[in-house]
């Protein structure tokens, strides 16, 4: 009877000490490494990485824990961005496209897809690329009240740049100050001023 307690008292304690691997919603919050890949998701250690399950033995310092070797390595991608994010003044450079839209680093930006999804800091990421759009055929009011001169045909039609001039038809869609563009090379050139001729 007694060897039947001490075992079960065994596998009580090795039943403590096990991490599972971690569901989705500590995947992302777990800033553990390979070197260190148990976390304690709850209890005063909480947030904590551990070298192995063992690490998480004292209940009252981990009361939960996770292995966090079966998390993806991509927690998520850095896709196309909202137009609020396109339109926003805080807007990552196209020389560091890759914005972070949600965590502690909000409006951060990096030079590549990768970085964000591999940052705890950082919850979803978009890819300010995709806010590119080109400049399309002046429409016959924007023509009118178009203020570029033949030479530079490219006007920035909205946010800080707007009535900005460009002879470069890609330069608008890669600033991050101007949300929208468009292309006065086909609008009508307006006939100079004339004065009428004093009558005799």
């Amino acid at each position: 009877m007694r060897s039947i307690i001490a075992i079960a008292a065994i596998v009580a304690v090795a039943a403590a000490v096990t991490c599972p691997p971690c569901d989705q919603a500590n995947c992302n919050a777990a800033p553990c490494t390979s070197l260190a890949p148990y976390y304690c998701a709850a209890g005063r250690s909480a947030g904590g990485c551990g070298a192995s399950a063992d690490s998480w033995n004292n209940t009252a310092l981990c009361t939960s824990c996770c292995d966090t070797s079966a998390c993806s390595s991509t927690r998520f991608t850095c896709g196309a961005c909202s137009t609020s994010f396109c339109e926003s003044a805080e807007r990552c450079s196209i020389l560091a496209p890759y914005m972070c839209t949600n965590g502690s680093s909000k409006w951060g930006c990096a030079t590549t897809g990768s970085f964000w999804p591999n940052q705890h800091m950082c919850d979803s990421c978009c890819d300010v690329k995709t806010c590119e759009k080109k400049c399309q055929a002046c429409t016959a009011a924007q023509c009118q009240s178009n203020p570029c001169s033949s030479a530079d045909p490219f006007v920035c039609t909205a946010g800080p740049l707007k009535n900005g001039c460009s002879n470069v038809s890609t330069y608008f869609p890669e600033q991050s100050q101007c949300f929208s563009c468009c292309d006065a090379t086909a609008c009508p050139t307006q006939a100079p001023a004339t004065t009428a001729a004093p009558q005799h």
